[in-house]
């Protein structure tokens, strides 16, 4: 029991299939229409874009078209301006977020497969019946049972 699974690609292929890869669903990304109907969680917001519909529609009755969208106009590029802002820097978040998370779970894991010689693996490769080489201070890769220690 020294030299784990056969190793062969078709087995790997087989046990991934069956058991499914190690590692866990990646983090929902927000997509850009999430972010910005966040904004409108923000009563100030929503208080802004009422105050610029009422602008608007009092501009048009008391001046007339042209000059009566002037300050609902205003309101409303204000508005946009802070929508795109937030957005935009919580859309980078969001990427940076998944970014470290996909590098905090990079993991070199020695293992035996098919052998006697330990092979260097990412732990995402790890499959069921992978013996797994553990040294002090590492960071387990995955659920195991330990058969020698």
């Amino acid at each position: 029991m020294k030299t784990g699974i056969p190793g062969d690609a078709k087995d790997a292929a087989e046990r991934k299939r069956v058991y499914g890869v190690n590692s866990f669903p990646p983090p929902h990304i927000k997509s850009i229409g999430e972010l910005i109907m966040e904004n409108f969680d923000d009563p100030i917001n929503v208080i802004l874009l009422a105050a610029a519909i009422v602008s608007v529609v009092i501009g048009l009755i008391k001046e007339g078209f042209p000059e009566g969208l002037i300050e609902g106009t205003s309101i409303m590029i204000a508005l946009l301006l802070i929508v795109i802002v937030n957005s935009g820097n919580n859309w980078i978040s969001e990427r940076r977020l998944a970014n470290l998370l996909k590098m905090s779970d990079a993991q070199e894991v020695a293992v035996y497969r098919g052998s006697e010689d330990r092979i260097s693996i990412d732990s995402s490769e790890l499959i069921v019946g992978d013996l797994i080489y553990f040294e002090a201070g590492m960071k387990v890769p995955a659920d195991c049972i330990m058969v020698d220690g």
